[in-house]
């Protein structure tokens, strides 16, 4: 149903000055003789303000006649403000006189800078230090303040700076009121602030993921160049392998009793190692090189957040200082690829069997199955086998997955980490008697895709993975303990039931 016709301004005289025909002429409407006040009510003239539209459609000459008539109210609506003393007027007067005068003036009056609604005002507790204009205008105007090289920002940026501090203070002001005092439009602030973190966490792992993407995607054409550029280097066998063949290798290494590490074990399978409480700690690691690399990580990854062992004061340990000779590691070679890919899905499989170890007394690694690298080659192979070619040496490269052992390590103090909340290792002493400071992981959760998961599962299940998790078997011995200790004493409810009743 069409809207009713809006009527001319009450009272409006068309032999004013500014009469009708005056008022039509300005769009060039071409009217001639002036209209009698009844005809301006009654006749079609003024439902058809605009005139001859010409080949305009029916839509465009309905627009053009309806802002031919909001044209004639604005100018009586000035008309009428003008004879009103300057000084006398009201913001509604004065705003009727700028939207003839300055109409741009006046649409920015209303609308502030966001090209949107009018400008809602700033908290009561935004910006206490400014009073009056100085805290409603410009400040709260451009909320968004400049960018890093001191430029301006959009309309649409300070609009959004400004709806997020209204939002912010409404939030907690919901958040500080007792639950059981929350009104309907305080829940409806908390749900639309959870959901708008959804939202943002939601973007924000996708563009990480594009990212991701991206990085893996350059990485792999650069080692597909250099494999076009030296053909004999590419692996006869290049499909990497799965994670499944990546678990099955790694828990190979459980009962394995004819390899190296079963000797630097003490003639003990690694299962065995780690089933004894503060004996054995091991670090997994993969590299090119075996040598330096089975030890950097561990203790002297210099300006990284992945050395494990630190000294107590939290400086690195030195290789030819007597504190670092005194933790008598042994790196003992697990594995060998002419791969990275391979190399790195053992180690990460590896690593991942063996998550729930606590760091510092059985496991030496912060970071837990990284994520797996599909290239043959990364970038500092490649630059390794260039000079070695230049040099006129083999261009063919073995990769290298081996364990760290650690001995004697024996728990000196816990405490409570920061991050995950949970009791952890704080100290050790190990080796023949160095003490070391234990570095906890910053991103405690291990990263893996679904496939590593599925071939994970099933790897611990074979593995019976009970057996070798010491860190729950010491948590089930202390909840049995702490159980069996409380059954000699009350209850706290019925310790207070009891005190109730000796009131009474």
């Amino acid at each position: 149903m069409p809207k009713p016709l809006k009527s001319p301004p009450d009272g409006w005289d068309p032999n004013t000055v500014v009469g009708v025909r005056e008022r039509l002429q300005i769009s060039g409407f071409g009217i001639k003789n002036p209209l009698s006040f009844q005809d301006q009510i009654t006749n079609h003239k003024w439902k058809y303000a605009a005139g001859d539209t010409g080949v305009k459609t029916k839509e465009q000459a309905a627009s053009a006649h309806s802002k031919a008539r909001t044209r004639v109210w604005d100018l009586e609506m000035a008309n009428r403000a003008r004879v009103i003393d300057k000084d006398d007027r009201t913001d509604e007067q004065k705003a009727a006189i700028q939207k003839v005068d300055n109409w741009w003036a006046y649409r920015q009056s209303r609308i502030g800078n966001s090209g949107g609604s009018p400008m809602i005002p700033p908290p009561a507790k935004w910006r206490p230090d400014l009073v009056g204009e100085e805290r409603t205008g410009d400040a709260w105007r451009y909320a968004a303040e400049l960018n890093v090289d001191k430029s301006a920002k959009t309309a649409m940026a300070h609009s959004n700076a400004r709806l997020k501090i209204i939002r912010d203070y409404r939030l907690d002001e919901a958040n500080a009121k007792d639950p059981c005092d929350r009104t309907e439009e305080d829940d409806a602030v908390r749900a639309a602030d959870v959901i708008e973190k959804d939202k943002k966490a939601s973007l924000n792992t996708k563009l990480e993921q594009t990212r991701q993407k991206a990085r893996q995607k350059a990485q792999q054409d650069a080692c597909d160049k250099s494999l076009q550029k030296y053909p004999k280097l590419r692996v006869a066998n290049d499909t990497p392998l799965t994670e499944e063949q990546a678990s099955d290798i790694a828990s190979n290494f459980f009962d394995d009793k004819d390899s190296e590490l079963f000797e630097a074990l003490g003639s003990k399978t690694l299962r065995q190692a780690l089933y004894e409480p503060n004996s054995t700690a091991i670090y997994i690691g993969a590299g090119r090189w075996f040598g330096a690399e089975s030890y950097r990580f561990l203790v002297g990854n210099t300006g990284a957040s992945t050395t494990v062992l630190t000294r107590m004061d939290g400086t690195n340990f030195k290789s030819k200082d007597q504190d670092y000779k005194d933790l008598e590691l042994e790196s003992v070679e697990v594995g060998h690829y002419r791969s990275w890919s391979d190399c790195n899905a053992v180690e990460a499989a590896l690593q991942l069997i063996l998550d729930d170890l606590e760091v510092g007394s059985q496991r030496l690694w912060l970071r837990s199955g990284t994520g797996r690298d599909t290239r043959q080659l990364r970038v500092r192979d490649m630059k390794c086998i260039e000079k070695r070619i230049e040099d006129g040496e083999d261009g063919n490269l073995t990769f290298v997955c081996f364990i760290t052992i650690l001995r004697n390590v024996e728990v000196l103090s816990r405490c409570t980490d920061a991050i995950t909340g949970k009791d952890v290792v704080e100290s050790i002493k190990a080796g023949s008697g160095t003490v070391c400071r234990v570095h906890q992981p910053k991103i405690p959760k291990p990263r893996c895709n679904p496939e590593q998961k599925a071939a994970l599962e099933a790897t611990r299940l074979k593995l019976g993975f009970k057996c070798i998790d010491i860190n729950h078997k010491r948590k089930l011995d202390d909840f049995l303990n702490a159980e069996s200790e409380d059954m000699g004493s009350e209850s706290e409810e019925e310790q207070c039931s009891s005190d109730s009743e000796d009131d009474e």
